[in-house]
């Protein structure tokens, strides 16, 4: 997807030594909101499991607040049209 390509979640996803799939599922735990990932491999589901094991800073929630990926999607579940 389009929003795991946006370059401040994968600056975020750096900082923090982990992929911004992880940091965009940790993001969705850390707002209170349930997240249904998808893997089709271990490789993926083991991927999506770190997300658990890291707490983004209150500076980096507030980056990806502002993210929204468009086309009846968001990250931000409050944008879905």
């Amino acid at each position: 997807p389009a929003l795991l390509r946006n370059p401040t979640l994968a600056r975020i996803a750096a900082e923090c030594g982990r992929t911004p799939a992880q940091v965009a599922l940790r993001w969705s735990v850390q707002k209170g909101l349930v997240p249904l990932p998808h893997g089709s491999t271990a490789e993926r589901l083991r991927e999506n499991l770190g997300a658990l094991g890291f707490e983004l800073r209150p500076a980096a929630i507030a980056e990806i607040d502002e993210l929204e990926a468009g086309d009846r999607t968001a990250f931000n579940p409050a944008l879905i049209a």
